[in-house]
């Protein structure tokens, strides 16, 4: 297969039962066909090109990058590698140019004329890279990785074509297998929301922060014992982000980590917001995407039959595009790995009588440090003190913020 190589349209479509939601189905070859994570973006901002993974056309080891057109259905090939990382992909804020990791490169390929630069070099015995997210000036791409077998968190400076390391596992990390997870850039600030990852997810003590260029980083919502908090991902607006508390519900806290509110309740797993923020695409482990009404907590299921793979990490990832209009996910209800479109732009979600009520954070819920905007004096180093966190994990960590002084 090569870059640049076209394939003609596969895609059909039909009206699921019992929702009555038009489905396309976008490719239907006997390639395995992945969308992104649920939280990387995707689609060019004129929501008429997604880009996504595929071992196409031989199906086989090797995975590639490709570029579906929503008008005609045709098929580009963007990418020529024998390594790209999992996961590893996203697009700029502008849609206009594709980043993903191979090998020991971090690479970016213009979407118009399929032009490659490669933008960062891995240092020897750098590994284990996770997604990327691009900031919002459009400077650096978030990243997480091992290096030297020891987890780092980070960015990719996209104008000094640089590698630069931010914070690393603790001691407390360390002894207890918790690693960084899923950073990504707010699309309003440089600053990142990332999360506490282990296994079972319960026994993390905190999971979600919230860290600056500079190394600075606070909790952002404090987790209760054996509470499951996953994942989490920035609202469009950057000024909350919306989580998983399963199996219990969707959920919101503001950037400032003043205010919570449950969604929708439900066994939901993941959950993205539409770009207006009115609108949330979420699965579950039982193979349904609903739609649901961000103010008033109403959903209607628009599609169902997935059956979720746990051993290969497969699961709908639902995302819209950015008109809103439509949600893009992963299926096998064909007995293949397919991508799908919901037309939902006309679907009528039923309004709940009352709303879930908007309420501060009590003090069991509420982080210590909850500022809104990361001020001056914050970057240059200020009082952490994580609630939730062993002593030592605290002194490690305030000793981290003093550094930054």
């Amino acid at each position: 297969m090569a870059k640049g190589q076209t394939f003609d349209p596969e895609r059909s479509f039909f009206v699921h039962e019992p929702s009555g939601v038009r489905i396309w189905r976008m490719t239907s070859s006997d390639c395995a066909d992945t969308n992104f994570y649920f939280i990387s973006s995707c689609w060019t901002a004129d929501s008429k090109y997604f880009v996504f993974y595929s071992n196409r056309p031989e199906g086989g080891k090797e995975v590639n990058l490709f570029r579906m057109d929503i008008g005609n259905g045709k098929i580009l090939q963007l990418t020529e590698e024998k390594d790209i990382l999992p996961h590893s992909a996203c697009l700029s804020r502008d849609g206009q140019r594709l980043f993903y990791a191979a090998q020991n490169r971090v690479c970016a390929t213009s979407l118009s004329t399929l032009a490659e630069e490669r933008v960062a070099n891995l240092p020897k015995g750098c590994a284990q890279f996770s997604l990327f997210s691009a900031s919002p000036d459009g400077k650096y791409l978030s990243a997480y990785f091992k290096y030297r077998d020891v987890g780092h968190l980070g960015y990719i400076d996209l104008e000094k074509k640089t590698l630069e390391f931010i914070a690393e596992e603790d001691g407390f990390m360390r002894a207890n297998a918790v690693t960084f997870g899923f950073p990504q850039f707010s699309p309003a600030e440089n600053v990142m929301l990332y999360s506490h990852q282990k296994i079972p997810q319960s026994d993390i003590p905190q999971k979600m922060w919230v860290i600056d260029v500079s190394g600075y980083k606070h909790p952002l919502y404090r987790k209760q014992p054996k509470e499951w908090i996953t994942h989490e991902t920035w609202m469009p607006d950057g000024k909350g982000v919306l989580f998983v508390n399963y199996p219990n519900a969707v959920m919101y806290i503001s950037r400032d980590g003043s205010i919570t509110r449950e969604i929708c309740k439900g066994k939901f797993w993941h959950a993205s917001p539409s770009r207006d923020g009115k609108k949330v695409a979420a699965d579950t482990r039982e193979g349904e995407i609903l739609l649901i009404d961000f103010e008033t907590g109403g959903s209607k299921m628009i599609f169902s039959g997935i059956k979720t793979d746990e051993d290969r990490c497969h699961h709908p990832h639902p995302s819209f595009n950015p008109a809103g209009d439509r949600v893009l996910f992963w299926a096998n209800v064909h007995g293949k790995d397919n991508l799908y479109l919901a037309d939902v732009g006309s679907v009528e979600i039923p309004k709940k009588e009352v709303a879930e009520e908007t309420t501060e954070q009590t003090e069991a819920t509420r982080p210590d440090n909850n500022q809104g905007e990361v001020s001056p004096a914050e970057k240059t180093g200020g009082e952490d003190t994580p609630l939730v966190l062993p002593d030592e994990a605290v002194k490690e960590i305030e000793e981290e913020n003093k550094d930054k002084k």
